[in-house]
């Protein structure tokens, strides 16, 4: 009798990406035709309530059409970070600000924040140096890491609380986001960045985010890691190389 056993275990994982980055890819396609389509009845919305304002005599009247434009623009913000994400308009390496890309990211993961009553604690630091990144790769980043923070909150209690916060530290500037989750275990802190590693139910992740992320950080000659909060929660620092000053 002969008995060949052979392990198709990365196999199937493999196949298990290659069908996700197919639906994710049909999903960046419909949110961008969404987009766009949305574009339109709002530049009319606000197209039309700028011509009420002026016609608008009474107070009560004008202070309504603010709040019409007003929620207009924040769709319209919305919408913008939507078509940003799904197709990047200027692939490539560029001066940007770290506090802008973590505003526009959590502008665009809001709704989900605040239906799992998470509260975002984020203080812009004036001053900070540009960094040379893709901004779209830095903003994937930026949403896995909100993510993870909002799935670990999810499994620990009702509600909770993500802290944000940059800073510069030499050459570098960083970004940090701290839960307030049940933290990382010890014993697979050291392999949460692998490929394929995941803690997550079957069905709720790849464990190719965070691998993902250290990849494209290290792309960008930076550095991400991952520590436990005394107390309770988990922290991830992403650093990268400040950019030389412009001419």
């Amino acid at each position: 009798m002969i008995v060949s056993v052979r392990d198709i275990s990365t196999e199937k994982k493999f196949e298990r990406q290659v069908v996700q980055s197919e639906r994710l890819a049909a999903m960046g396609a419909m949110i961008g035709g969404v987009a766009h389509e949305l574009n339109n009845p709002l530049t009319s919305i606000l197209g039309v309530s700028e011509l009420l304002q002026d016609s608008q005599t009474t107070d009560a009247a004008r202070k309504q059409i603010v709040i019409l434009q007003q929620q207009a623009r924040r769709a319209a913000e919305i919408v913008h970070n939507l078509t940003y994400f799904a197709t990047p308009p200027t692939p490539g390496k560029a001066r940007v600000q770290l506090a802008d890309i973590v505003e526009r990211t959590l502008n665009l993961h809001a709704y989900s924040l605040r239906k799992n009553s998470i509260t975002v604690d984020f203080v812009r630091e004036p001053g900070l140096p540009y960094v040379l990144g893709d901004p779209h790769q830095l903003m994937q980043i930026f949403l896995n890491l909100i993510m993870n923070a909002e799935q670990a909150i999810r499994e620990a209690r009702d509600r909770g609380t993500l802290r944000i916060r940059l800073g510069q530290n030499g050459q570098g500037v960083w970004a940090s986001f701290l839960d307030d989750g049940p933290g990382i275990r010890p014993e697979i802190l050291s392999n949460i960045f692998d490929p394929f590693y995941t803690t997550k139910r079957p069905g709720r992740g790849t464990g190719l985010g965070l691998s993902i992320c250290k990849s494209v950080v290290k792309e960008h000659s930076g550095a991400i890691e991952a520590a436990n909060v005394p107390g309770g929660g988990a922290v991830f620092t992403v650093t990268l190389p400040a950019a030389a000053p412009s001419s």
